[in-house]
């Protein structure tokens, strides 16, 4: 099935071939030169089969049972001419000749009755019909041939694909009836009295064959080059018809074609030279040049490289959740940011700002982790001023959802709704951000984690230091100079003097790397211009560290209801968890936080403090004197500019303090 569905598609693959071509190539292949046309004579060998479905055509006699078709071995042949169009593609057009001979055969048993030796008994006799088909074919096959490998060999590798236009040339068959078994059974005497166990009951031309066959042909070519434009090839292709041999039978033959042949190229003729010109001298003017200062210019050399290849474990937190859809006023469509399809699960904080684009898949990968999973999706508005359409519209935004859960695999039976004017924690309704948040359907995980953190997630980095040669000219050392590391986002910045310069650096590396390059970079904005080295490290020359636990990066955001200091049941399972995975004597950072609808800066300022302070207390409570706790404001706010934003300032951050 997927073979058929492959070739039904393939003339669609061979006009995506050229399209690609044309996108990204305009002039002629190397591996061919300024070559302008090529002749390719080639000749080889079939090893054919047919898809048949058939038991009878043009009054053939049949036991009424279905032809099985079986492997034949034929020849082809033919010539072809080739036109660069692309820098990697070549178009062709070629005549050939295949013989594409066929056989079939039906099997089919009666009981017959025995009377040699005197016996007289009722025996089962295997009859076998077969029909020898002799077809030949004269194909007309435009082509593309595409450049895969500039060099496999001594030569270029090719793909091609190609359509065939097949006019028989030849179209006869011959069938024979044969008895298998048993031995001594023979047909009926003939008129000379002659017994025989094989006997041809019909032959001769098709009457009912197509006047013109379509195909398809797709495979891969070698040319090894024994010339300067000259290249002997192989090729080896599978054929398809997707028409029938026979307009009354459905029989459409196919086969794998080895071809061996001689390429021939014609090189782009050179331009005639034109005659040399002579001109008599002419007194040139009397220029006199201002000597100008040479222009600013700095190089840099990677002279040492010092690192330790550091491996172990590393614990990470999720990316906090908002766990809310937000509508347009008065719409109960879900707006277009937000995905429909799965997306897969980033944990890191980079993606928590954006991570309510992927809100709908992730509650359904919870759900699909977490069978006994309940959902329960709460429609609100805000309010009878803002929407007057009240609780119809909050119902609506809650189907919504639902129905976009569903689609996503969540059992309906999972899923429940409910619908209310305002929303259960409302936020403030002065604010247009706060009318903007109450726009929403909040969504309830019952029976399972909305969050979790990723304990002892291995990891692998080289830290270490470059030292550098940097030459600087005229440049002022009054202007500053930046260096950096391609690992490393942030640049270190130095005074424009030359001399030895060092860089730190760490470089995280990628699952079963076996070797890393780093880049340093030195840029004088004085100058406008920056020099660059490079170093390539193979890890295993590097000294190793191994890591236990790594804490460096991790940073968890813990949220909080509007207005509210309170943690949730929630929040509370995650620090113990938190608790759990973290070494003993860790000092812990809390930074409380609040948004811009919260109220005065005074009461964000108060409301970020009560929340860190709450989470100090809960943390001292299940956990005794196992870290310091240290509190304060944080200052690593989100955007305030969408609700989700402000949704996750409403929070607490948790970080690992060295």
């Amino acid at each position: 099935m997927f073979l058929k569905k492959f070739l039904r598609f393939s003339p669609l693959v061979c006009a995506c071939i050229v399209s690609a071509g044309m996108a990204f190539a305009q002039t002629p292949a190397e591996p061919f030169g300024a070559e302008t046309f090529a002749i390719h004579p080639k000749g080889g060998f079939l090893l054919g089969n047919n898809t048949s479905d058939f038991s009878v055509f043009q009054g053939l006699t049949n036991y009424c049972k279905p032809y099985t078709s079986h492997f034949t071995s034929n020849f082809s042949g033919g010539i072809f001419g080739e036109l660069p169009i692309l820098s990697r593609t070549h178009l062709g057009m070629g005549i050939g000749f295949s013989r594409r001979n066929s056989r079939f055969t039906s099997e089919q048993s009666y009981p017959e009755r025995d009377t040699t030796a005197g016996q007289n008994i009722i025996r089962d006799v295997l009859y076998e019909n077969e029909v020898l088909a002799n077809l030949a074919f004269v194909e007309i096959q435009p082509e593309i041939r595409y450049i895969l490998l500039d060099q496999l060999f001594n030569g270029p590798l090719r793909s091609v694909a190609a359509l065939r236009f097949s006019l028989p040339v030849q179209a006869d068959y011959t069938q024979t009836d044969r008895v298998v078994s048993p031995d001594n059974a023979t047909f009926a005497p003939d008129a000379q009295g002659n017994k025989v166990r094989e006997k041809t009951i019909s032959g001769g031309d098709f009457s009912t064959k197509n006047a013109l066959g379509f195909g398809v042909s797709a495979g891969l070519e070698n040319l090894l080059k024994v010339g300067e434009t000259t290249h002997f090839t192989q090729q080896v292709l599978f054929d398809y018809n997707f028409t029938n041999v026979l307009s009354d039978a459905a029989w459409k033959p196919w086969a794998i074609r080895a071809e061996l042949g001689l390429r021939f190229g014609v090189l782009q003729l050179p331009p005639k030279e034109k005659p040399i010109e002579i001109i008599p001298p002419v007194k040139e003017p009397v220029v006199i040049v201002e000597e100008t200062p040479a222009p600013p210019a700095l190089q840099l050399t990677i002279t040492d490289l010092k690192a330790t290849l550091q491996t172990g474990n590393e614990l990470l937190a999720s990316a906090p959740l908002v766990n809310a859809v937000f509508f347009e006023k008065s719409s109960a469509e879900i707006p277009g940011r937000y995905d429909r399809a799965s997306t897969r699960n980033n944990t890191s904080e980079a993606a928590a700002n954006n991570s309510f684009k992927s809100i709908l898949p992730r509650i359904a990968e919870i759900v699909f982790k977490n069978p006994k999973a309940k959902i329960i999706l709460e429609g609100a508005t805000a309010g009878a001023t803002d929407e007057p359409e009240g609780i119809e519209l909050a119902r609506k935004r809650a189907e919504a959802v639902k129905a976009v859960l569903k689609s996503l695999g969540v059992p309906e039976s999972s899923i429940s709704t409910k619908s209310a004017v305002q929303p259960r924690n409302p936020s403030n309704q002065e604010f247009p951000a706060g009318r903007e948040e109450n726009r929403r359907v909040d969504i309830i995980v019952q029976n399972a984690p909305l969050q979790e953190y990723v304990a002892r997630q291995q990891f692998a980095q080289v830290k270490g230091g470059l030292t550098t040669e940097v030459t600087l000219y005229n440049i002022p050392e009054s202007s500053p100079l930046e260096l950096k590391t391609s690992c490393s986002e942030n640049s270190t910045e130095v005074k424009s003097v030359s001399g030895t310069k060092g860089i730190q650096f760490t470089c995280k590396l990628a699952p079963d790397q076996q070797d890393f390059s780093i880049d340093a970079t030195a840029f004088s904005s004085y100058a406008g211009k920056a020099a660059t080295d490079s170093r390539r490290v193979v890890l295993n020359t590097l000294p190793k560290e191994q890591i236990e636990l790594k804490t460096d990066n991790f940073n968890a955001v813990l949220r909080f209801d509007y207005n509210s200091s309170t943690l949730s049941a929630e929040n509370k399972e995650l620090l113990k968890q938190m608790s759990e995975l973290l070494p003993s004597g860790s000092t812990l950072s809390i930074s409380g936080s609040s948004d811009v609808t919260s109220g005065s800066e005074q009461r964000n300022a108060e409301l970020s403090a009560a929340r860190a302070k709450a989470t100090e207390d809960f943390l001292k409570e299940i956990s005794g004197n196992k870290f310091t706790l240290e509190t304060s404001t944080d200052t690593q706010k989100f955007s305030e500019e969408t609700p989700e934003g402000r949704f996750l300032n409403r929070s607490i951050r948790v970080q690992v303090k060295k």
